[in-house]
């Protein structure tokens, strides 16, 4: 009846008459279990003990339940003892079995766990928990590791040899260059430069990439002249070949790391036969246990009314509870995922989770978010389930999902660690790093000796610049590592610390940390290219040099290695070498749009037009199809706006122009057929609410450098930057209305940038279309009063509408703004004979800040320096 109180009273008043009966002693201990008095239940449980030995009672019981009380408190080691005990003097009793089991599986014991409970699942044929606690201990060994598997896993290879050191040749001086963040290329010594060095633009292809490799091959055995070790390139090329060192994969996204925690979902396993034979095991099991919980008549059997919090394993059950108590208290918090000992202590919804977990381990994400939906609709306040849904999303790589799910968890149980930790990683992969480690710092206050996320708050911290935080969060986590850990973690963090040590100039750390890196197996490609880029940050640029090409020998499937390298040569203005590395990296990540975009700015600097807007148009496409594969499926969008450079009814259109007249007819053809053709499409990508996945950022994996070198704290936004360059170029060869069709993006991405404006005017009136050139002039010189060529151009406009007082105006301004320009000394009744011939004299990219969007030395490094003015 759950009357505790007179129980209690009552069983106290027969222990008054016989203190020394074991049997009042043993009832006592059960009452004082129920009302949550494990301690003294315990006591009791213990003075029972001799007692029923002495009067021939059996024992298995008092020690079940003693054990239990143990399990309760956390003694987990006495209630083991105890439980073990009682399964040995009662071997047929089910609910010890079980309980006994559950521990096991606790423990991670799962070779033990297994038999006791396909027993009970034997002999209990229509018991859902029965069965389930089998499933989820083939899950549990699919998915988790035991401690005697982990141990084998984890534990670090041997320790590497340092490679004895070459002989090599005195080391060259070097001149050192400021410590600032913008490297000056006057500081480096002088290099063996190739055959015919002064004459390599008469080479061929071949011959210039022949001399390039013997150049590259020379620096790259300089001695370095500080402390870094001059290793046996050679040798290190191939140890990395039979030994194996910890890079993970080639050209994979810096934030890998994060992915991979996100990617695994709930578990950490390896889908070998035994592994996967375990977990569809596991399904089908789930599954058989869900068809015995919906029946009703096996439920109503198995539960007892709502208002009690306790069942009771009477004799038949237990074998030999002659006084008809094994007590299991149901009321205690049950974490679902965790071994049910009797089908009244299953919820509704927990069997949906178990097997949506199984389905999540198998990859099987429609199968998993459909079960957990249902979990959560049968049971919407536990917060596993809907973190459980972020965790599906998360491995989909829908981060905003993700993140949505789990403040719906948090929301129901704000302690919630699971759902703390990941969306602090889910947050920091939509580069929201603020707000991540918020989180992440809310986690640590939870568990605050987690390595994991310790870890993570320090690359977060890496991504906020607050460098001597991560460094301490990352000294953190390698101290609260297991000693077991495996070494790609350990080799993770030095690294990463180096990273920090750079920045926070602390030499010691930095030495420290890629030794310790190298030691456990960190590839000396990438010891190189940090070396590099601190040299490339320090203006010691040979032997930034030195470093790059040295990594770039020992991985020349990497990408980022020649993509910095290309950016040092940048700085060196070695545009030939620089643009070989840009391709050698793009043949690496052909689907890369940032490295076309890189490419083409710089044969843009160079005045090579034509093949600066095919990889404009490249990148274009690339970054297109991106939102089409996401929003549109369809490659009319890619394929409409490349053809708008080659597009014959407009370039008629435009050739039909003529003197200045018909603007209106011509500006409205234009309008209707060349917003027709694509660029209504695109501005419905640009406008719409996820505009901003259809955009062009530096790629991940090559962005880490950049940052480095620039000391960006984000990757810039490349988008009007590309499609304004993409339309200066078709101007600079006649292709108008493709230039107007990429100008229009820029001017849509960017609207009010007068650079943007005045290009696109540009475009308007070689197409004649001065009526849509007239007020982006006007708006280009309401924010630049002083531009004469804007009010050059105006007037042109005026005297395409036969507005000759306006057009004298604007043209008297703009002779008194630049007096001295040629072009300005003109009459009104010249530029009404020469109308056609002047608009498309001056169309092309015009002087001084108009020719650019902004300042670009933040992407590529150093461009600022090489664009012309």
């Amino acid at each position: 009846l759950a009357w505790l109180d007179n129980a209690l009273s009552d069983i106290q008043s027969a222990l008054a008459g016989e203190p020394e009966n074991g049997v009042y002693l043993q009832l006592r201990g059960i009452v004082q279990e129920r009302m949550g008095d494990f301690y003294e239940a315990a006591m009791d449980f213990t003075a029972a003990l001799p007692l029923l030995k002495a009067s021939g009672c059996a024992l298995s019981e008092c020690i079940f339940n003693r054990g239990y009380c143990h399990r309760l408190m956390g003694n987990h080691a006495e209630a083991l003892r105890d439980l073990e005990d009682a399964q040995h003097k009662a071997p047929a009793s089910n609910a010890i079995k079980m309980t006994l089991a559950s521990m096991y599986m606790a423990k991670k014991r799962y070779d033990d766990a297994l038999p006791l409970f396909q027993a009970v699942a034997a002999s209990q044929r229509s018991s859902a928990a029965a069965i389930n606690n089998v499933a989820l201990v083939y899950y549990m060994k699919a998915t988790k590791e035991d401690d005697v598997d982990a141990l084998a896993a984890r534990r670090p290879p041997p320790a590497l040899k340092v490679a004895d050191k070459p002989a090599t040749s005195k080391a060259q001086p070097q001149q050192q260059g400021s410590k600032s963040t913008h490297p000056s290329p006057e500081g480096p010594a002088p290099t063996q430069q190739g055959p015919d060095h002064a004459d390599r633009s008469k080479m061929s292809e071949e011959q210039r990439r022949q001399a390039r490799k013997e150049e590259d091959a020379a620096i790259m055995n300089e001695a370095l002249s500080d402390d870094d070790e001059d290793d046996n390139l050679d040798m290190l090329k191939a140890r990395s070949m039979t030994v194996g060192y910890k890079k993970g994969t080639a050209n994979e996204d810096p934030k890998q790391w994060a992915l991979s925690v996100v990617n695994s979902g709930a578990s950490h396993f390896s889908l070998d036969p035994a592994h996967l034979g375990w977990l569809r095991t596991s399904l089908e099991l789930f599954n058989k246990a869900m068809a015995l919980y919906l029946n009703d008549a096996e439920r109503t059997f198995a539960c007892l009314p709502s208002n009690q919090d306790t069942h009771a394993i009477h004799e038949e059950e237990a074998a030999d509870a002659w006084s008809g108590y094994l007590l299991i208290l149901t009321n205690q918090v049950r974490v679902p995922g965790s071994a049910a000992i009797h089908d009244r202590e299953l919820e509704d919804g927990e069997l949906h989770y178990n097997r949506g977990l199984a389905y999540l381990a198998l990859g099987m994400l429609l199968e998993a978010e459909e079960d957990f939906a249902e979990a959560l609709r049968t049971a919407p306040s536990h917060a596993h389930y809907p973190h459980y849904r972020a965790v599906v999303h998360g491995r989909k790589g829908e981060f905003k999902e993700a993140v949505k799910w789990n403040l719906s968890a948090l929301a129901l149980n704000p302690h919630y660690f699971p759902a703390l930790y990941h969306l602090g990683l889910c947050l920091y992969l939509q580069g929201r790093n603020a707000e991540s480690i918020a989180q992440l710092d809310l986690a640590l206050a939870m568990q605050p000796r987690s390595s994991e996320v310790m870890e993570a708050r320090g690359r977060v911290l890496q991504e906020l610049d607050r460098h001597t935080e991560a460094l301490m969060s990352l000294q953190d986590a390698l101290w609260h590592l297991s000693p077991e850990e495996s070494s790609d973690r350990i080799v993770r963090l030095h690294f990463s610390m180096a990273q920090s040590a750079i920045i926070t100039h602390s030499s010691e750390m930095l030495r420290t940390s890629l030794s310790q890196a190298k030691l456990h197996g960190q590839d000396p490609a990438s010891v190189y290219g940090l070396r590099g880029l601190l040299a490339h940050r320090e203006g010691r640029l040979h032997h930034a040099r030195v470093c790059l090409s040295r990594a770039v020998f020992l991985a020349p499937e990497e990408a980022r290695f020649l993509f910095d390298r290309s950016q040092l040569m940048l700085d060196l203005q070695e545009w030939e070498a620089c643009l070989d590395d840009l391709r050698g990296a793009m043949e690496l990540l052909p689907d890369c749009a940032s490295l076309y975009y890189t490419c083409a700015m710089i044969l843009y600097a160079k005045g090579n037009m034509l093949q600066a807007q095919e990889n404009f148009e490249k990148a274009v496409e690339m970054v297109l199809a991106q939102e089409q594969k996401r929003k549109l499926g369809g490659a009319r969008l890619v394929n409409a706006t490349l053809a708008l450079a080659s597009n014959s009814h407009l370039s008629q259109m435009a050739r039909s122009s003529q003197g200045g007249t018909g603007g209106t007819e011509s500006k409205e053809r234009w309008m209707r057929m060349g917003q027709a053709a694509s660029l209504g499409d695109l501005k419905k990508v640009m406008a719409s609410g996820d505009g901003a996945e259809c955009t062009l950022r530096p790629d991940p994996r090559l962005w880490e450098g950049t940052k480095f070198i620039t000391g960006a704290a984000s990757p810039p936004d490349l988008t009007a930057s590309l499609w304004y360059h993409l339309g200066c170029a078709r101007a600079s060869t006649h292709s108008y209305e493709g230039a107007a069709a990429a100008l229009e993006q820029a001017h849509a991405y960017l609207p009010g940038h007068p650079a943007i404006m005045h290009e696109l005017a540009k475009a308007y009136l070689a197409m004649g279309c001065v009526e849509a050139a007239e007020p982006l002039l006007t708006g280009v010189l309401s924010i630049q009063p002083g531009n004469a060529w804007a009010l050059f151009r105006r007037a042109l406009c005026h005297m395409a509408a036969k507005d000759y007082d306006r057009a004298a105006d604007d043209l008297s301004s703009a002779k008194a703004m630049l007096p001295d320009e040629p072009v300005l000394a003109v009459d009104v009744k010249l530029i009404r004979a020469k109308w056609s011939e002047m608009v498309r004299q001056h169309l092309g990219p015009g002087p001084g800040s108009e020719a650019f969007v902004w300042d670009l030395a933040q992407w590529p490094p150093a461009l600022q320096k090489s664009l012309p003015r």
